[in-house]
């Protein structure tokens, strides 16, 4: 019987550890042409807590991409002011973090997801969780993401948001 609930259970802590190993490298992956109307917004989840868990950012309210364990993702963004929210499904457990971001017309952006669970050392309020987003240079985020992540494809079929 143990056995048997074993089977079942490991596909499911597995299940959206890590973005697919099938899936492009950077250097396989689509490139973003320039344009000057929009910019390019790189997202990258290297490492992040919940592991198990897809994290999601919204852009003006509408979910724009989903990644999960050592992935990355581009979309293009209007330029000016926009109101971007970074989340994980309700069963993780984590905050949410809303905040806003002035985008440029023909310039690259590169934020990173973030999650983590701090021991406190306090029994009363033992763990400390968070949600966080990072700004990268795009220099750096290219040598992480060629050595460990994957193309995930945006979250709807537009790439404009």
């Amino acid at each position: 019987m143990k056995t048997f609930v074993l089977a079942l259970l490991v596909p499911l802590v597995l299940a959206g550890c890590a973005t697919s190993a099938t899936a492009p490298s950077f250097s396989q992956a689509p490139v973003p042409k320039p344009r000057e109307d929009a910019a390019v917004l790189y997202v990258i989840r290297e490492n992040a807590v919940p592991y198990l868990f897809t994290g999601y950012l919204d852009i003006d309210g509408s979910r724009a991409i989903e990644l999960q364990q050592q992935g990355f993702t581009w979309i293009y963004v209007k330029p000016g002011a926009r109101k971007l929210k970074h989340h994980w499904p309700g069963l993780a457990g984590m905050p949410a973090v809303d905040f806003e971001r002035n985008f440029a017309a023909g310039q690259t952006y590169v934020l990173e997801m973030k999650g983590r669970v701090t021991n406190r050392r306090d029994p009363l309020h033992p763990f400390s969780i968070s949600t966080e987003v990072h700004p990268v240079a795009v220099a750096e985020a290219q040598q992480r993401m060629t050595a460990c992540c994957r193309f995930t494809p945006p979250a709807s079929s537009a790439t404009e948001f």
